[in-house]
């Protein structure tokens, strides 16, 4: 399964909250910092290789990982 990656912090660590009470599936969340340029692909893409090396088998449920510089 796939992680969640989003630039929208604050709403979805709490859908991650929301979904960790409910006992709902969650696959994980990687938080990109905006102090990461949104059209720098080639780093956000270089941070999630090493995010999923980092993570050979898929992140933990609830997880949260944040990205920056």
């Amino acid at each position: 399964m796939a992680a969640i990656v989003t630039r929208n912090r604050g709403e979805f660590i709490t859908l991650t909250v929301q979904a960790f009470e409910n006992t709902s599936p969650h696959h994980g969340l990687v938080v990109v910092s905006h102090s990461i340029p949104g059209s720098d692909f080639r780093r956000m893409a270089g941070m999630l290789e090493k995010c999923a090396k980092k993570n050979p088998g898929g992140m933990s449920a609830y997880t949260i990982e944040s990205m920056t510089q």
